[in-house]
């Protein structure tokens, strides 16, 4: 048989065939789940939340939801009513909640710190703001200094033959 025959055909008898990898034989069945450690603990605790202690920070809420789930829970201590909640002298994000009972108390709770008759949230938000507009700008100041450099190489030379207005 000729060297441009067909491979499928008749193969020489010293040369072995290349077996395939079954996988590893060592291995458990268990052993090949593709999560991590933590995935694996997190879902054998039993909890169904798990609790992060944040003391301080920022999060965004749905007022009416969590207001309302928080009054049937909630009674005021000195006449064992249930509390009302709402929110009251909204200023951008920030804003204060007042508690009424049938004390006829109305307490007021701010949003979050209140500093130099602003809320931080606010400067917070503002200054982040501000942050991103000084990066866009200076983002936008090195494409132009890029873009002039290349403008740069197609500047014409003094003297170069097929200027215009050279007139032989």
């Amino acid at each position: 048989m000729d060297r441009k025959s067909s491979q499928g055909g008749h193969r020489r008898a010293d040369r072995v065939k290349k077996r395939k990898f079954r996988g590893n034989q060592f291995t458990s069945e268990e052993d090949t789940s593709f999560t991590s450690t933590s995935a694996t603990k997190l879902k054998k605790t039993e909890d169904e939340e798990v609790i992060i202690e944040d003391n301080y920070g920022y999060c965004i809420l749905e007022f009416i939801s969590v207001f309302t789930a928080l009054t049937s829970l909630v009674l005021c201590a000195t006449c064992k009513e249930e509390i009302k909640f709402s929110r009251t002298a909204s200023r951008g994000l920030g804003f204060k909640i007042s508690l009424q009972c049938g004390c006829d108390d109305v307490t007021y709770i701010n949003s979050s710190p209140f500093i130099n008759k602003s809320f931080e949230i606010n400067r917070r938000i503002d200054r982040s703001e501000r942050r991103v507009s000084c990066a866009s700008m200076e983002a936008r100041t090195a494409r132009k200094s890029e873009r002039a450099s290349e403008n740069s190489q197609f500047e014409v030379e003094e003297g170069t033959l097929y200027e215009a207005g050279i007139a032989d």
